[in-house]
């Protein structure tokens, strides 16, 4: 009976020991866990720094970088300016070089006698129309031909419209030796257009609302 309250008592010491050491082992790993977060903070926390660090550096390149081109833009703008003050200076005494000439030259010419320019007499030229056909209407039509035998030829025109609240035009275009549009009016008159070269003509006579007269002259050979 002895033996057997021994070796219990010795079991339990045992199984004490045992939980000691097992709840050792698990304040170990307790910590070594909570030492594993911390570790793991101080590396994320690290990142962040390294990250914060790399922007201030991007930044800090950054803002050297526009240093250096703000001041390469201000000299070569000042070569620039320095280049139009220069080209404007040149033009300037080129300027000045011309009105200098232009005002010894000005003092010669007054210094010499006025000449007073020639002046012949001009005959006017009269020239004398005849009469070759007549024409007159109050429509749309073809004229007969006509012969011209001079350079110079025309027509003597007339339009009057019929109603002036209603839209009227002529229209009057000579066909032959040559193609000349003679007459193109929205209004009344009394005018009178050339024709050129001579040949055989007619006219083509285009008219609304209108009432037409036409005279065909050359001058006489």
């Amino acid at each position: 009976m002895r033996k057997i309250y021994i070796l219990s008592a010795l079991l339990l010491v045992s199984i004490a020991g045992n939980i000691w050491q097992f709840s050792k082992n698990q304040k170990l790993i307790n910590a070594s866990v909570s030492e594993e977060k911390q570790l793991s903070d101080i590396v994320v926390e690290v990142g962040h720094l390294q990250t914060q660090l790399q922007a201030v550096a991007n930044q800090s390149k950054a803002e050297a970088i526009l240093v250096q081109k703000t001041k390469e833009n201000e000299a070569r703008m000042a070569e620039d300016s320095n280049d139009v003050i220069s080209r404007l200076k040149s033009e300037n005494d080129d300027l000045r070089s011309k009105l200098e000439k232009a005002n010894t030259r000005s003092e010669t010419l007054s210094e010499q006698p006025s000449q007073s320019p020639a002046v012949y007499p001009i005959t006017p030229k009269t020239e004398r129309w005849v009469s070759l056909a007549h024409f007159n209407g109050a429509g749309t039509q073809r004229s007969p031909s006509f012969q011209v035998t001079s350079d110079s030829w025309r027509i003597h025109w007339q339009m009057h419209p019929r109603d002036a609240a209603v839209f009227s035009f002529l229209n009057v275009m000579s066909e032959g030796a040559s193609d000349d549009l003679l007459v193109n009016t929205g209004q009344a008159g009394d005018e009178i257009s050339y024709g050129h070269g001579a040949g055989t003509f007619d006219l083509k006579i285009n008219a609304l609302n209108c009432d037409w007269e036409i005279e065909v002259e050359q001058t006489a050979n």
